[in-house]
């Protein structure tokens, strides 16, 4: 392979590694910026800070929250170092968002529809690198950051 074409093939996989159209693989700690564009992207959701660190997003429809005043997306930044915050835990309330949205938002954390079913099934927690998902009631799925939340 010659110099020439190696550059193209190059930033072909960088564009790739980066979330070219699908959104790419999330890396700890996920930034709130980073978190609110890909809830926009999947969910077609916005997000509203209720406190410096608590995020409640919806989708679907024009209020932010579900019913029961529960988000149907909603996340805590937690101090990453002293001068960044990243996302500790990410709540999805899936019976209120479509199946395959939930799952593309997923996959960016490294989990697979098999993952989501057994965690939903069997409540069940699966670790993906730096990721936990977990399942937090029937029809809420928490993914939380391994390292911002001290889990082993």
């Amino acid at each position: 392979m010659n110099i020439k074409s190696f550059v193209p093939f190059s930033a072909l996989l960088g564009l790739a590694a980066c979330g070219g159209g699908g959104g790419g693989a999330f890396v700890d700690p996920v930034d709130s910026d980073t978190m609110q564009a890909a809830i926009e992207m999947h969910f077609d959701g916005t997000c509203e800070e209720r406190e410096p660190t608590v995020f409640v997003c919806g989708s679907y429809g024009e209020e932010p929250v579900g019913s029961g005043g529960l988000p149907e997306i909603g996340y805590v930044l937690m101090a990453a170092d002293e001068d960044t915050q990243g996302v500790a835990n990410l709540y999805l309330r899936h019976s209120f968002l479509e199946d395959a949205d939930t799952l593309n938002m997923l996959n960016r954390f490294g989990f697979s529809e098999s993952d989501f079913r057994g965690v939903i099934e069997t409540g069940d927690s699966v670790d993906r690198g730096d990721f936990r998902l977990r399942r937090m009631s029937d029809d809420q799925v928490l993914v939380i950051s391994k390292p911002l939340t001290n889990l082993d």
